[in-house]
């Protein structure tokens, strides 16, 4: 299996996420979803950003939304220092290409499975993003609800491009994860962390970033 990746989500200091930067992880997400306890506002991300990015420039800077409109196109443009748009909502594969084209962000897009069978959704999604983050679906939350998707949902997945894992991912359980994975057949690019590695929404613990780390350094 190749290394995997670690995306860590939900940074709002841009202190800390300085500090998660320099520990080695792969990527950092910041949410701009206004209902979400780990909401950062436009005018506190630019700062954020150029923080992550002096601390450690190849750390890959990725701005999560949910269902955006048109209106909130300059909030999302790339001169706020985020490198990738990661669409967590009930965008379709048409809302994502339009918003690539508009904003010149490559897209992530996060699929919330409610059953096996949304997988089926899949194809149409590898055409227009670079990534697909895969969680389950929670009512009313987009994201960071610390719930575990049912890997056996993901037996016979075949997705054409690369994949993150999400969704109670943390140092108690990554490994027995991607244990499980690999009896599948299957190798997740990465997986994406939130609420396992905090202290508080928004707030991360820095020794539980560290134990996830070492913990996939060795997968």
């Amino acid at each position: 299996m190749a290394q995997l990746k670690l995306k860590i989500c939900g940074l709002t200091i841009a202190s800390q996420a300085a500090a998660v930067a320099q520990l080695g992880v792969d990527a950092i997400g910041v949410i701009a979803v206004k209902n979400s306890p780990r909401f950062l506002a436009a005018n506190k991300r630019t700062e954020l950003w150029k923080a992550v990015a002096a601390a450690k420039p190849q750390v890959q800077r990725v701005l999560v939304v949910v269902n955006p409109s048109d209106s909130e196109l300059d909030q999302l443009s790339p001169k706020a220092g985020h490198q990738y748009l990661q669409l967590h909502g009930e965008e379709t594969p048409e809302r994502c290409y339009e918003l690539k084209q508009q904003l010149g962000l490559p897209i992530w897009k996060a699929l919330r499975l409610r059953q096996k069978n949304d997988l089926e959704q899949l194809q149409a999604f590898t055409e227009v993003a670079e990534k697909i983050l895969l969680e389950p679906w929670v009512p009313d939350q987009h994201g960071g609800t610390g719930k575990s998707l049912p890997l056996e949902w993901l037996r016979g997945l075949n997705v054409s491009c690369p994949w993150w894992l999400a969704g109670g991912m943390g140092s108690n359980n990554a490994a027995k994860t991607i244990d499980e994975l690999v009896a599948l057949g299957l190798e997740p690019y990465g997986i994406d962390a939130s609420s396992s590695v905090e202290d508080s929404p928004g707030i991360k613990n820095i020794n539980e970033v560290k134990n996830l780390l070492t913990i996939i350094s060795t997968i």
